[in-house]
């Protein structure tokens, strides 16, 4: 019996690794990426997921790097793209970060986040369903100004830690996310301190923009507070 449960626990890790890559290149990025912590954060904790899996889940890996070159050959053949890249990532490397992140990882988490590290992993065929976007510095700036100064009055070590963990929603348009998440919470959490206090005990709330329960089933699971509703604390 443990044996075959032990098979089972390690065939999911192994599914589920797999799954991350075609989820990056696929699935539209808003829907997966608090599934994906969620599934980190227990299976981690837990103690089952291998060495190797947990590896591929860090911010920086040897393959990472090496698709840096392909990411910025993209970035930089487009209008505007170079200045873009080049002050976005001085930016949060030096201003935000301290340079507590090398070039390289602050590098990854925006290609991560606006899909050019989906987009030069994909075939030739599944690029043209690709649609990478460049990182606009000032809304950038913008975006980190009203974590830390706007109704969340985050510190930068938290903003620095959200960003990492979640950098899709920390890092395009925070103030926009905010806005549609209290729009769409549950009555009960539906005032700016307890929002507030919800974010504060899971950042991947900030990202839960969509409610089934009043709107009808949206098929976007991963930003849903019907499915998040069992994870609160009250």
């Amino acid at each position: 019996m443990f044996h075959n449960a032990w098979l089972s626990i390690l065939s999911l890790g192994l599914i589920h690794s797999l799954f991350l890559e075609q989820a990056e290149a696929f699935v539209p990025q808003n829907t997966y990426p608090a599934i994906h912590t969620h599934f980190i954060q227990k299976f981690a904790s837990s103690g089952h997921l291998s060495p190797t899996i947990l590896k591929s889940t860090s911010t920086e890996t040897d393959l990472d790097i090496d698709l840096l070159t392909e990411v910025r050959s993209e970035i930089f053949s487009r209008d505007g793209g170079e200045d873009a890249w080049t002050e976005t990532t001085s930016y949060l490397t030096n201003d935000v970060f301290d340079s507590s992140l090398s070039q390289e990882e602050v590098e990854l988490l925006l290609a991560t986040t606006f899909r050019w590290k989906a987009y030069v992993k994909a075939s030739s065929i599944m690029k043209k369903y690709q649609y990478p976007t460049l990182p606009d510095p000032a809304k950038i700036k913008q975006g980190v100004e009203w974590l830390k100064e706007g109704l969340l009055e985050m510190s930068m070590e938290q903003i620095c830690k959200n960003i990492q963990s979640l950098p899709h929603t920390y890092l395009k348009d925070p103030e926009g996310s905010y806005k549609k998440a209290l729009g769409s919470a549950p009555k009960k959490y539906r005032d700016a301190s307890t929002l507030k206090a919800l974010i504060e005990h899971d950042p991947a709330v900030l990202g839960i923009t969509v409610n089934c329960a009043d709107e009808g089933c949206a098929s976007e699971c991963g930003s849903c507070w019907v499915a998040y509703g069992n994870r609160f604390p009250f």
